[in-house]
Formats: structure tokens, sequence, C-alpha cells
């Protein structure tokens, strides 16, 4: 499997001391797939020897060199193993890690997984980064290349335009088309939208509420939780700090909210006032002059129920999977603007080769300082991924085992198994309601047909009005 250029040939192998203790039978060009020490899988293409009757390929290190790989042989498994060279350079944790196994103590050997080429693209392409982008269309995958760094790979390979993907049918039905704005703001910052909503399950940060902030310029969207209403100034106040190094390149103008006690708080407006912000509120019973916010904020569940779909993670999973629909958005091109709203903001490319799917498995490095003390004790833990810390570097991360939180920079990732994906997308409610991955509705809905753009043409949307939650089910033509 994955052989090119297949001749016959014979080749003695022999031992260090001289000795032939077999014959190859043919020579081929050879693609092997290999998980590197991050988890990613990756392709290494290398003259390989095919000998009668043996398990296992072997691999010429002489043609490993050459075809752009360091060989590094040591006592330290973190320091031995295949190594893919760049501009001179090797990079660790791009490297492949030699596998132990006392059965084969006197050989070297790279544990592949077996799969086409087909199967990798899958894996790999289009496919991968619409599950790690927060199911962001392919077509903007692609429009997004020359805007970030990180996504090189993906260079000439094709997509398909209509991924029929389960989640996103799930997470992105509208029922309506959103209010458009007339006319934007010229400069990054002139004008920011600030609007709130709620959920009825509480995160598992402890949230009940939260805050967007959206910029009317590029639609960069910021997200913000809170335990309670009241705590918006504290908020506020928080998202300008964070946003002192953009401040530095653009000035913040016009903070624009409806009219919502909450907004019109004298704290709000005197702070604002205090650093020279103007405030503005749309007018009374018209919130569609506000509808930049609500679009923000549609657009960031929108993304953040597919990610829940297609995780299977539960309702207090809905904060961490809204920010990560919310760095999503503002990492993916954007048609009105000609490039990512990142990129404008922030005047350079993100580097999105560190983004991994939502929900997938993960393995946590443990340090001296996060294990028990012991020779024999675990160096990982498994947890399940849950996108990036807020003002840091590291990945978010929730331990099963232990119902905690983590952060680290230190972890393996498995982006092909979901550890909460059940066999159906959708449960019954009744076996746990506080898994409902559907919003909640406030209207006394019975039925709700999806029209016949989605996947299939018998979903509908149930509303059960004793628990107050929506419930997806999928029908088949023979007993809707």
């Amino acid at each position: 499997m994955n052989c090119a250029e297949i001749t016959e040939r014979v080749v003695p192998i022999q031992t260090a001391q001289g000795g032939t203790v077999m014959q190859t039978t043919h020579v081929c060009l050879k693609t092997y797939y290999v998980r590197d020490r991050t988890g990613e899988m990756r392709p290494i293409t290398t003259k390989t020897y095919i000998v009668n009757n043996l398990k296992h390929d072997l691999l010429s290190g002489k043609a490993l060199n050459k075809a752009g790989y360091r060989i590094i042989l040591d006592k330290d498994p973190e320091e031995s193993g295949v190594f893919a060279v760049n501009d001179g350079k090797i990079c660790k944790s791009r490297s492949f890690p030699f596998m132990n196994d006392s059965e084969y103590s006197n050989l070297f050997y790279l544990k592949t997984e077996p799969m086409t080429l087909q199967q990798f693209g899958k894996m790999t392409g289009y496919e991968l980064w619409h599950r790690r982008l927060g199911h962001c269309s392919n077509r903007n995958i692609r429009e997004t290349i020359p805007h970030s760094d990180g996504l090189a790979d993906l260079v000439g390979k094709k997509f398909e335009s209509h991924v029929k993907c389960p989640s996103c049918m799930i997470g992105k039905s509208t029922l309506e088309d959103l209010p458009k704005l007339k006319e934007r703001a010229l400069k990054p910052l002139a004008q920011v939208n600030m609007d709130s909503f709620s959920s009825s399950v509480t995160s598992i940060e402890g949230y009940n509420h939260a805050v967007v902030f959206a910029d009317c310029h590029t639609g960069y969207r910021w997200v913000y939780g809170m335990k309670v209403k009241s705590d918006i100034i504290k908020v506020v106040k928080k998202w300008y700090s964070d946003i002192a190094d953009i401040r530095q390149k653009h000035r913040l103008v016009v903070a624009m909210r409806d009219n919502a006690g909450e907004n019109k708080s004298h704290e709000i407006i005197e702070f604002f006032e205090s650093v020279g912000v103007k405030n503005y509120f749309s007018t009374s019973t018209e919130q569609w002059q506000n509808g930049l916010a609500e679009a923000a904020i549609n657009s960031i569940m929108m993304l953040s129920r597919a990610i829940m779909a297609e995780s299977g993670l539960g309702g207090r999973f809905w904060f961490k999977s809204a920010v990560a629909g919310c760095d999503a958005r503002n990492s993916t091109y954007k048609e009105r603007i000609g490039t990512t709203p990142w990129r404008i903001m922030h005047g350079e490319k993100r580097d999105v080769s560190r983004f991994r799917a939502f929900g997938c498995r993960a393995w946590v490095h443990l340090n001296s300082e996060r294990r028990e003390k012991g020779k024999h004790t675990p160096r990982a833990v498994e947890a399940i991924y849950l996108g990036f810390e807020p003002n840091t570097s590291a990945y978010s991360f929730f331990i099963p085992e232990k119902n905690t939180m983590m952060s680290s920079n230190q972890a393996k990732f498995d982006e092909n198994v979901f550890p909460f994906r059940k066999e159906k997308v959708v449960e019954q409610y009744q076996s746990d309601q506080s898994t409902d991955i559907l919003y909640r509705s406030q209207s006394n809905v019975k039925w709700i047909p999806y029209n016949k753009l989605h996947l299939s043409n018998y979903t509908r949307i149930h509303y059960d009005s004793t628990s107050d939650i929506m419930v997806m089910r999928v029908n088949t033509e023979a007993n809707t």
C-alpha cells in the first residue's frame, strides 16, 4: 500500500559486524503515515526495502537522510527519533519518536498508521481544519491561507464546496435573515458595539451570562463571561485593559449598545467618559440599530452549537465553545474586508498552526509539580481540549477523571477521537438534560420543520414547554 516505483532488486542486509542476515526482493518508494510528538499525523516518503516474510518494512537511514530527515539515536527516548529538516534546522515538535518494545529491543522502529492518501487528505486537509477553525466554511479557509500562518500545507489541496457536516446542519440552522448595517465605521475601534446574552445552563466556569464586543469596521469580536449581569462593569474594564496593545495602533472612539438597564448604568457611562470614549445608544424599541452586536452573538453561537454537536460536549461547556467560535471567526477570511479581522486589527498574520479540534482527546504532560512523587507515577493525564486560555499561550483542558480544568502548553492530541461524542449526535433529552446542545427558545413553538437545504428534509425541532429546551430529532421518510 502507498508504494510507487517498485523494482525487483536483491540487496543484502548486513549486521554491523558484516554478516549477511537477509536479502530484499524489491525496492520501492513508499509513503508512511506517522504521528509526530504532538500527536499530529504526518507523511514520510522514502526508499523502502521489502523482504519476504518480514513483519515490518526496513527503512534505510541513508535514504531517510536523502529524503530530508535526520536520525538521532539516544538512550533518552525524548531525544531519539526521526527529525524533519527545514532550512537546515530540525524541529523537535515535528519529529517522530522511536517506539520502545522489548520484543524489538535491538531495533529502532516507527509506529505507522495504515491509511491511503485519500484517507490522509481527509484527516489533515480541509476536513481537519474545518473542525479546528470552528466549522468555518472550506471556502473561507482557502481564502484565509495567505492571511494567516500555519495553513501552508493546504496550498494546492482541493475541497468540497458544500460539505454535508451534520454538526454544521445542527448548529448553523437559521430561520430568518439578520439585520444588516447600511454604513460601517472607516477605521478599527472607531465604533465598537456591545451586547449581552444569557444561558439557562451554568457554564463550567460558573457563568450564566456573556458579553460580546464587535468592532464595526473589521467585524473583530471579543467575548467575556459573567456570573451575574451586574458584573458587566468589571467586564468592560477588563476588555478595555485587554485591548491596550490594539489601542496603541487604533483609537477607541464610540461604544454603542442598546437601552438595557445594565448598559446604561452610571458606572459604565462614567468609565467610558473618563477614558475619552463616546457613549452611544440605540433608539428605544429599535434594537436593530445595534444589529452588529446581535449578529455577532448569533455568529459566535452558531459556531458554538456546531462545535458542541461535533464534540458531544454538553451545555456546561457553552462558554468555552463560544470562545473557540469567536477565535475561529477572528482568524478566518472575511470577504467584506478582503482579509481576516485579526490581520487588520493586529497588523500581522495570525499563526493558526496551534489550533486543534475542540473537544478532541489529548494527553497533558504532568510536570514534577503536578504529579505524585515517584519514578513509576504517570507522566501524563488524559484530557479534553477546550481551546486556548485567555491572555496566555496555553491550551485549556478538561480532566474528566477529576472533573477539573487545567492549562498547559505540553500536550499531545488525537483529533480523530472525541470521547464525549455519542453514536447519535443528539441523544434523547430525557437521558440527560444538562447535555442539551441546542439553544433555549423563549417562544412557545411546537414543531419547526427545517428547509430543504439541510442535510435531511425530515429533520425537525421539537419544543418541550415543560423542560423549556429544544430537542432535535432526525426521522426517516417512513415515520415522519
